[in-house]
C-alpha cells in the first residue's frame, strides 16, 4: 500500500481490499461494455425505456403542460408542493385504488420513511427476511419495542415467530399495540410471490382483535399485474387489507427512482409530518414527476396490456428452452446451474419475470460469459444472496424475442458444458 496516502485513504484501501479479497468487490460497470448487448438484465421489464416509447410519452406530457418550471422550490412543506405533484399523488391513488398517497424521491426513501416513522413505542414489526435492504435500515432506527424475522415465504416460521410475539408481548397480545407484518409482493432476488392469503389468515388468527398492521413493496410488481398493471394486491382486491402499500417508479413504469407511499390520510399526514427523509428532502422537480406520469399512462394504454400480455408467454419460453435443451441432460445431474421451483414463475394468473440462475460462487464468470457473447445479465453474490446460493438473474422483458431467448440458452448451456476449464472467479474485476 504506498505510503503517500493518508490514514484516511489508507483506511478505505484496505477496506475495498478486504472486499476483494472475499469476492464481494462490486465496481461501476462502464457504460459502453452494455452497448450493443441483448438485455436480459436491466428492471425494465415492460422496456418502456429501451424502447423509446417512455421518451416520445414524456414529451408529450411536456406539451400538455407548457410553461412549467425545471426545478424545484424546496421541501414539500415550504415551496416544494406544486398544483402538480398534488394532482399526480390523487391520480396514482385512484389508478392503485387507495385512499391516499405521497410521493418519495426514492423506493429506499420511502421504506426508511414507513419503518422509522409509523411503528409506535410498544409495538412489534414482524418481517420477512428478504424484504428489501432499505426496509431492514428503516427497521433499524423504528421506535417498536422489538422486530422478529421470519424465513423467506415460511409459513410455518411466520407462525412460530407470531407465537413468540404473542408470548412476550402482552400489549400486543391483547390489542393495545399493533404488529406490523412487513412482506413484498415479489421478491426481487428469488423471483417468488408471498402467499399473501396465508399470511393474512394467519396473523388474524393469532391477533384476532383488529390491530394487525399490513404493509407491503409492491416494487416488482409495479406495471406487470393487476387492471392496468396496478399490482399485486390490486390483482387480488386486498387493497382493504393493507394499511400500507409501497409502489416505485423505477421498474416495470420504468420512469424515475422515485416512489409512493399508499394509505390512509392519517398515515399521509404522520410521515409528512414526521419522517425526516421527506421534512428535510428538496420536493420533486416537474420533469421527473412529468415522467412518472408519462410512464403510468402507457402501462393504462393498449400498449401496455399487449406488454404485460408477452410476459408470461415469453417467461415460459424461456423455461421451455431451457429444460428441454439438448446439454440439459449432460449437466442437470451435477448441480453446475439450475432454477429453483421453476414451476412458480408462471402460474395461478401471475408472472415472475426473475428466474435466478443458482451457479455455485461462479455467477461472475457466467456473468463475464454471457457479456462476451453480447447478452447482459448481473451475477449476484453474498451478501446480497445467502452464501453458497450465488446466482445470475435472468430477467426477461416484454420486448425480447425468441430468438435471443434461444441464444440466450445456448450461451448458458455452452458454459454450463467448460466448467472444468473455468476457474472460479471472485471478484467482477
Amino acid at each position: 500500500m504506498p505510503k503517500s496516502l493518508s490514514l484516511f485513504e489508507q483506511d478505505l484501501a484496505a477496506t475495498l481490499e478486504k472486499r476483494k479479497a472475499k469476492g464481494r468487490y462490486r465496481p461501476l460497470y462502464p457504460p459502453h461494455e452494455l452497448n450493443n448487448t441483448i438485455d436480459f438484465g436491466s428492471t425494465d421489464v415492460m422496456h418502456l425505456s429501451a424502447s423509446g416509447a417512455l421518451r416520445r410519452e414524456f414529451l408529450q406530457e411536456l406539451e400538455r403542460n407548457p410553461g412549467f418550471q425545471v426545478g424545484s422550490k424546496g421541501s414539500r412543506l415550504i415551496d416544494g408542493n406544486n398544483q402538480y405533484v398534488v394532482d399526480l399523488e390523487e391520480y396514482l391513488a385512484d389508478f392503485h385504488k387507495a385512499e391516499t398517497a405521497l410521493f418519495f424521491n426514492s423506493g429506499f426513501e420511502a421504506n426508511i420513511a414507513v419503518f422509522t416513522t409509523l411503528p409506535q413505542p410498544g409495538d412489534v414489526i414482524v418481517y420477512d427476511e428478504f424484504v428489501h435492504a432499505s426496509a431492514i435500515d428503516g427497521m433499524r432506527h423504528t421506535r417498536a419495542a422489538s422486530i422478529q424475522m421470519f424465513k423467506h415465504n415460511d409459513m410455518k416460521s411466520f407462525k412460530e415467530v407470531l407465537q413468540k410475539v404473542k408470548t412476550l408481548f402482552p400489549d400486543v397480545r391483547e390489542g393495545r399495540r399493533s404488529v406490523f407484518i412487513a412482506i413484498e409482493s415479489l421478491y426481487s432476488m428469488d423471483g417468488d410471490y408471498s402467499p399473501v392469503h396465508q399470511v393474512l389468515s394467519a396473523a388474524k388468527e393469532y391477533f384476532p382483535l383488529g390491530n394487525i398492521v399490513f404493509c407491503i413493496d409492491e416494487a416488482h410488481t409495479s406495471g406487470i399485474i393487476g387492471p392496468n398493471g396496478s399490482g399485486f394486491i390490486c390483482h387480488y382486491g386486498l387493497e382493504h387489507e393493507f394499511a400500507i402499500r409501497i409502489h416505485t417508479f423505477g421498474k416495470a413504469p420504468s420512469s424515475h427512482v422515485a416512489a409512493i407511499v399508499m394509505g390512509s390520510p392519517r398515515v399521509k399526514d404522520t410521515l409528512a409530518n414526521y419522517a425526516r427523509n421527506f421534512i428535510y428532502s428538496t420536493g420533486p422537480s416537474f420533469p421527473s414527476l412529468a415522467c412518472v406520469k408519462a410512464g403510468y399512462k402507457i402501462l393504462s394504454s393498449p400498449d401496455g396490456e399487449e406488454r404485460r400480455k408477452r410476459l408470461p408467454v415469453l417467461t415460459a419460453y424461456f423455461l421451455q428452452c431451457f429444460f428441454k435443451h439438448p446439454v440439459w441432460e449432460q449437466i442437470k445431474g451435477n448441480g453446475t446451474i439450475y432454477i429453483p421451483n421453476p414451476g412458480k414463475y408462471v402460474s395461478n394468473g401471475l408472472v415472475s419475470p426473475i428466474i435466478p440462475l443458482i451457479t455455485k460462487n461462479k455467477a461472475y464468470n457466467l456473468r463475464a460469459w454471457l457479456l462476451r457473447e453480447g447478452i447482459n445479465a448481473w451475477g449476484v453474490a453474498y451478501p446480497v444472496v445467502p452464501k453458497g446460493e450465488d446466482r445470475v438473474r435472468v430477467v426477461i422483458h416484454s420486448d425480447n424475442t425468441r430468438p435471443q431467448i434461444e441464444r440466450l440458452v445456448d450461451v448458458i448451456m455452452q458454459w454450463a458444458l467448460e466448467q472444468k476449464n473455468i476457474p472460479e472467479v471472485k471478484s467482477q474485476l
